[in-house]
C-alpha cells in the first residue's frame, strides 16, 4: 500500500487506498436478484507475502486484487475495520491472494462490494454473522476553550469531502466531523463516535506524532486534537459492530 493515503470519503470504499474507515455494516446477506462478477478469477498469490499488496477497482465495477488476504476481502466487502472482525480460520492473515473479477455491463461502480460478498460466499464458502459488543470507544468532542476551526464557507470543488494523511499530517477539505471521526478512528484502531455537535463541513490541517515514531518532536494526536482543533478524545464504552467469521475454505484452483 502506498505510504500516502487518501481517504476518499465513500462508505462503500474505504479499502481502496487503506484499510477500510466506516463503520456501517453492509448487508450480511446478498439478495437473489443482486448483481454477481461475470467472471471471477483467484489464485495464490504470485508474489512473496511480504510484498506490497495492490487494490484497484475499474470503473466498470471490477476489481483486481494482488496479494490480498482473505481478512483484508472480508474487510472490503463488508466495509469493516480492523476492530471490527473477528473469528476465521488460520490461514486468514498468511495466506495471500490474486483476485480479477469482471462486472457485468448492467452493474454500477457501488455495487462492487455487493459483487464481492457473493464472491467471497461463492469461492470460499464464507459464512459470517453480526454481533453487537460493549467495547472500549472514544468520543470526540469540543475541549474546553470551544473549537478552534470554522465551517467552511466556499464552492466545493472536486477535490473535496476526502481527508489526506501522510505520516502524522492530515489535510482535510470540507469534511463533516461525523467522518473525521470515521477516519479519527482507523487512525487509532479504536471506534469514534463524534459528540461535538458541530455542524456544516470543514477545512482543517493537523500534525501529530505517528504511533511507532517514538523519537518524533511532533505531539501525540490527542494533544495534537486539543491544541490544534479544539477538540478532544475522551475514553469511554460503547456498543460496537463486529462481523465473525463462521466459516471459510481454501477457494479451489481456477
Amino acid at each position: 500500500m502506498p505510504y500516502l493515503t487518501k481517504f476518499v470519503l465513500d462508505r462503500r470504499n474505504p479499502m481502496l487506498r487503506c484499510p477500510a474507515v466506516a463503520l456501517i455494516f453492509a448487508a450480511l446477506a446478498t439478495a437473489a436478484d443482486s448483481p454477481t462478477f461475470e467472471v471471477a478469477s483467484i489464485r495464490p498469490a504470485s508474489r512473496n507475502a511480504a510484498a506490497a499488496t495492490d487494490i484497484k477497482r475499474d470503473p466498470a465495477g471490477g476489481i483486481l486484487l494482488a496479494n490480498v488476504n482473505l481478512r483484508t476481502l472480508v474487510m472490503m466487502a463488508y466495509n469493516l475495520q480492523p476492530f471490527q472482525l473477528s473469528g476465521g480460520p488460520s490461514w486468514l492473515r498468511p495466506k495471500r491472494f490474486d483476485v480479477a473479477a469482471k462486472a457485468p455491463a448492467n452493474a454500477r461502480k457501488d455495487q462492487t462490494w455487493v459483487m464481492l460478498q457473493a464472491l467471497l460466499a461463492d469461492r470460499f464458502k464464507l459464512v459470517v454473522h453480526k454481533e453487537t459488543k460493549e467495547l472500549p470507544i472514544f468520543e470526540l468532542v469540543v475541549a474546553k476553550g470551544g473549537p478552534k476551526i470554522q465551517p467552511a464557507h466556499r464552492e466545493p470543488s472536486v477535490a473535496d469531502d476526502f481527508i489526506q494523511t501522510h505520516s502524522g499530517r492530515m489535510k482535510a477539505l470540507m469534511v463533516p466531523m461525523s467522518d473525521f471521526a470515521l477516519v479519527l478512528s482507523s487512525t487509532l484502531g479504536r471506534r469514534v463516535v463524534d459528540k461535538t455537535n458541530l455542524e456544516g463541513k470543514f477545512d482543517f490541517q493537523l500534525e501529530f506524532a505517528p504511533e511507532k515514531e517514538t523519537d518524533s518532536d511532533r505531539p501525540s494526536i490527542f494533544t495534537a486534537l486539543q491544541d490544534q482543533l479544539g477538540l478532544k478524545l475522551e475514553a469511554s464504552r460503547g456498543p460496537v459492530e463486529i462481523l465473525v467469521i463462521d466459516s471459510a475454505e481454501l477457494p479451489s484452483e481456477n
